[in-house]
């Protein structure tokens, strides 16, 4: 045991030791790479890639690491653009920090493997900023994500078929849907606002302490949408969490699909198309449970089940409040239907 453990020290040690830091600099100066790529090709497992402050033009593609890390002198100080795609991660595990992503037509690709985005900022890219396959995992802490057009396979800031968790970030003001994704969606402490069409689009997901607001800029498409895939089946834990200002229904979810609401405010959003019946929760689901939950100011009203689906959709336990209930159908406790004289969200 005691060899098997001195084996074992000696082996991580040398793996550490092993670690270097490889330099770029757009003049590829003073000995350093002049570009992120033959930096990269020129890597071994566990580098470090640290580049300088300056516009490093070409697209990055990282395959076979176990561990590789990409840092910039900060988001807004290193820039990397690449006229058709910048980062392609194909396997391993990269973590990129401390960048700008700009300019170009997709900013970040996972085909497989993991990544993890911290501190940057991607902004100005025609197609998606971040796009990631089935399989893959990406999280992306602590960055904007801002300006950018839509995906070219699923029309999202950041989408795909992978596990994405987003934490402390803000995705705003892209042209198409904030976060679309089919894989499982984790987001916390985040703010999704001002996008074209819809806020959040996924089939699992977990939101907490985040704020979703004001999109569906250039179509009325709403805040969160439950259910991409009609087929599969699915559900949402939405806590601390508020939907407001969103031109749509603020809250959808489908046939087979199902939402835990603990703690949230869907407020002031507005559904415009023509019989639309309510702009704040929609559900055609039969496994939708409120709890401590304040729907109000929604226009045309605050919750709507469709009459061709059976009662029982929303199940309300403690205490919630449902200023405008419209044709909603409820199981549990009454809910208080007074305005709550909200402010500002």
């Amino acid at each position: 045991m005691l060899r098997w453990i001195a084996a074992a020290t000696f082996s991580l040690l040398a793996t550490q030791a092993a670690a270097a830091t490889l330099y770029v600099n757009p003049g590829g100066t003073g000995g350093c790479f002049s570009s992120v790529q033959a930096a990269v090709d020129a890597a071994g497992n566990r580098d470090v890639i640290d580049i300088a402050a300056g516009t490093c033009v070409g697209s990055v593609s990282v395959l076979g690491f176990t561990r590789l890390t990409l840092q910039g002198a900060g988001a807004g100080s290193t820039i990397l653009q690449g006229p058709l795609g910048i980062l392609h991660v194909s396997s391993g595990d990269v973590v990129v920090q401390g960048v700008t992503l700009s300019d170009s037509e997709r900013a970040i690709l996972v085909s497989t493997g993991k990544l993890t985005l911290r501190d940057s900022t991607i902004t100005g890219n025609t197609g998606a900023a971040v796009e990631c396959a089935k399989g893959t995992r990406v999280t992306i802490e602590d960055c904007l994500i801002a300006g950018n057009g839509e995906s070219l396979f699923y029309d999202a800031a950041v989408g795909g078929r992978g596990a994405v968790t987003i934490v402390r970030s803000e995705i705003r003001d892209n042209q198409s849907h904030g976060v679309t994704a089919e894989g499982k969606v984790t987001i916390v402490d985040s703010v999704i606002r001002g996008n074209g069409n819809t806020g959040v689009r996924v089939n699992v997901a977990t939101i907490t302490g985040s704020t979703i607001s004001g999109n569906g800029v250039s179509f009325p498409s709403g805040g969160v949408s439950i259910g991409l895939d009609a087929s599969r089946g699915g559900s949402a834990k939405i806590s601390n969490t508020t939907i407001s200002g969103n031109a749509g229904v603020g809250l959808v979810v489908f046939d087979r699909y199902g939402a835990v609401l603990d703690h949230v405010t869907i407020a002031g959003n507005t559904q415009p198309l023509p019989g639309a019946t309510t702009g704040g929760l929609q559900t055609l689901s039969k496994r939708v449970v409120l709890r401590r939950t304040v729907m109000a100011d929604n226009l045309p009203t605050d919750c709507a089940t469709p009459s061709e689906f059976s009662a029982g959709h929303i199940r309300l336990a403690g205490v919630n409040l449902i200023e405008t209930p419209g044709d909603c159908v409820t199981a549990g406790q009454a809910p208080l239907t007074v305005d709550p004289v909200l402010g500002p969200l």
